[in-house]
């Protein structure tokens, strides 16, 4: 299944109609939010909140691949990184360094690494059909095709603007279902 931005909107929209976030609803209104009242704008939310609707999508429809993937997003545009480390299949001595690593401020202050996202954004997930990675599907492990629009302080090898393609194992663990790896592909021609 792809879950892109467009049926995020759409599923929005459609939360919005069914839950009647109207001005007679129940729901009281943010003054400092800028937009008191969704349905004054539905067309025009944020990134982010795109995003948030795309997990809690996954979430409803039980899929947890998706829905890792999708926090995985989310902890690193929130600098979560507790919850970040958590999802990946890691050992302790590894995991402890990583979170060494992510929460050092000198790091954070350069952009070293991870650090030099600003954020980043879902554009499309879909199993992948990639050759390459067909011996590991049959594994039972799980391979998808990440596409996510990325904007970064400094650019590197890992870290570009723009759409970037990203393959994502997937393992099944003795604590449920962990992130392997993120294999980077490269910016995602534009065609």
């Amino acid at each position: 299944m792809v879950i892109t931005i467009k049926k995020a909107t759409i599923f929005a929209l459609a939360f919005l109609f069914l839950y009647g976030c109207t001005e007679n609803s129940n729901m009281s209104s943010n003054k400092n939010s800028g937009r008191t009242n969704p349905m004054d704008d539905p067309v025009n939310i944020t990134e982010e909140e795109a995003n948030e609707i795309a997990l809690q999508q996954a979430i409803a429809e039980g899929n947890e691949v998706e829905t890792i993937i999708l926090q995985d997003i989310k902890f690193i545009n929130s600098k979560m990184w507790d919850e970040y480390v958590e999802q990946y299949n890691y050992d302790s001595e590894v995991s402890e360094h990583f979170l060494q690593f992510l929460k050092d401020k000198k790091k954070q202050t350069n952009k070293e690494g991870i650090h030099t996202i600003e954020k980043i954004n879902l554009v499309s997930i879909e199993l992948t059909n990639d050759k390459e990675f067909s011996s590991i599907s049959s594994n039972g492990d799980y391979v998808y095709d990440v596409l996510l629009d990325m904007k970064v302080h400094k650019e590197s090898e890992f870290y570009m603007n723009g759409v970037t393609h990203h393959v994502y194992v997937i393992n099944k663990t003795s604590d449920g279902l962990k992130i392997e790896t993120v294999y980077f592909k490269g910016l995602v021609d534009d065609k």
